[in-house]
C-alpha cells in the first residue's frame, strides 16, 4: 500500500482508477527510517487508551522493535490483547517459498501455542508460488475518536530499525532505508476497507487460535471525520484473482477487485505524466518497464530533470532486473 498526498485543487483524476477516492481533510506526516517509525507506531500501539491494534505484516522477525516496550511484535500486541475488550488481530501474509514470513504451521505453530498467543490471527496464502503479498500497515483505534493508521513500507525486521543517520552496522546486519506515513482523518477508513476485505478473504482459510477469535470482520461504514487539510488517496497493488469481495468504501463506489488492481502504477502514471521540472524518486523496486517506456523517457525527452536514487545493495532478484534499465539509459542518454 502506498499514500499519495497534495495541496489543492482536487486531484479528480485520480479519482476512479481503484478502489478507494481522493479524500479531502486529512493530516498526514512522514515517518522516515525505522527508529522513528517504529518508535511512534508502538507508542501509539501501548497507550493506556488504545484497545483496537490490527496490523497487516508481510516478512517479520522476533527481534525487539524500537519504542517504550522494547518487545517483540506478539509480545508487544499481548499486552493490548490482555486489556478487557481489547481487538487485537495480526494479518500475516503466508508463503512458505519466502524466508522471513511467518505462515503457522510446524516449528511456527507450536511456538504459537507454546507462548500462549491469545489475539487473532489470519494466514493470508499465496495465490501462485512467486506472488508477494507486500502490504505493511498498522491501524489503531479504527472508528474510534484516537483512530489513526500508518501505512508504509517497513517490515517488521531488525534491518528496518536504523537511525536517519544510518550509522554503520555490523556486518551481515542489513541498513534499511524506508518510510511510513502516519495518517489521520477520512483516508483512514480506506485502510480500514482494505484489512477488512483481505481478512475476510484471507486465502488458506487458516487462523489462530479458533475462528470464534479470529472471525470475520464488518466493512466500515462511515467515513472518518475530517483532521487535517490534506488531500490523500490510498493506493495499492492487488493481484487479479486473489479477492472477490466489491463492497464498496465508504464514499466510494465498488471496484471489481477480482479483475486486480494498479493503483500505485496508475499513481506513478498520473505524476510523471504531469511533471513540468522535476521527477526525484528513492526506489529500489523501479524496475517498471512500462514506467520507463511509455512515461519516464518521455519526460527525459521533453526536458524534465530525472533524478532516481537506488540503493548499492538491493534484492538479488531487483538487482538483475534493474541492471537492464541502467544499460539501456547509459546507452541511450550517456548518464551514469
Amino acid at each position: 500500500m502506498e499514500q499519495q498526498h497534495t495541496a489543492t485543487p482536487h486531484c479528480k483524476w485520480l479519482d476512479g482508477v481503484g478502489s478507494y477516492p481522493v479524500r479531502e481533510g486529512n493530516s498526514y506526516t512522514p515517518l522516515v527510517d525505522g527508529q522513528v517509525a517504529f518508535t511512534t507506531i508502538t507508542t501509539a500501539a501501548l497507550l493506556p487508551t488504545t484497545t483496537r491494534v490490527w496490523v497487516v505484516v508481510a516478512f517479520f522477525d522476533l527481534e525487539p522493535l524500537p519504542g517504550p516496550a522494547k518487545a517483540n511484535l506478539f509480545d508487544l500486541l499481548q499486552q493490548v490483547h490482555n486489556r478487557k475488550d481489547a481487538d487485537v488481530r495480526v494479518l500475516f501474509w503466508s508463503n512458505p517459498r519466502f524466508g522471513g514470513n511467518f505462515h503457522g504451521e510446524g516449528e511456527q505453530k507450536r511456538w504459537l501455542e507454546e507462548h500462549q498467543v491469545g489475539f487473532a490471527i489470519r494466514f493470508d496464502e499465496s495465490p501462485v508460488p512467486p506472488h508477494c503479498h507486500h502490504q505493511k500497515a498498522w491501524i489503531i483505534d479504527a472508528a474510534l475518536p484516537s483512530e489513526i493508521a500508518f501505512v508504509g513500507g517497513m517490515n517488521i525486521d531488525a534491518g528496518e530499525y536504523v537511525t536517519t543517520q544510518h550509522t554503520p552496522r555490523p556486518r551481515g546486519c542489513n541498513n534499511i532505508h524506508d518510510i511510513y506515513a502516519a495518517v489521520r482523518g477520512p483516508a483512514v477508513v480506506d485502510v480500514v476497507h482494505n484489512f477488512v476485505q483481505r481478512w475476510n478473504e484471507a486465502k488458506g482459510g487458516r487462523c489462530w487460535p479458533n475462528k470464534d477469535i479470529a472471525n470475520d470482520m464488518h466493512f466500515p461504514r462511515h467515513v472518518s471525520p475530517p483532521a487535517g487539510d490534506v488531500q490523500v488517496q490510498i493506493t495499492r497493488t492487488i493481484r487479479a484473482s486473489v479477492y472477490t469481495d466489491t463492497t464498496a468504501t465508504p464514499g466510494g463506489a465498488p471496484y471489481p477487485i477480482a479483475t486486480g488492481e494498479s493503483s500505485i502504477l496508475e499513481q506513478y502514471k498520473y505524476v510523471i505524466s504531469n511533471a513540468k521540472h522535476t521527477i526525484y524518486f528513492e526506489n529500489q523496486h523501479f524496475v517498471q518497464a512500462l514506467l520507463w517506456r511509455d512515461y519516464l523517457i518521455p519526460a527525459l525527452e521533453r526536458g524534465v530533470e530525472v533524478l532516481l536514487v537506488g540503493c548499492t545493495q538491493p534484492m538479488g532478484a531487483i538487482r538483475k532486473e534493474r541492471s537492464n534499465y541502467d544499460a539501456y539509459c547509459i546507452s541511450k542518454y550517456n548518464t551514469q
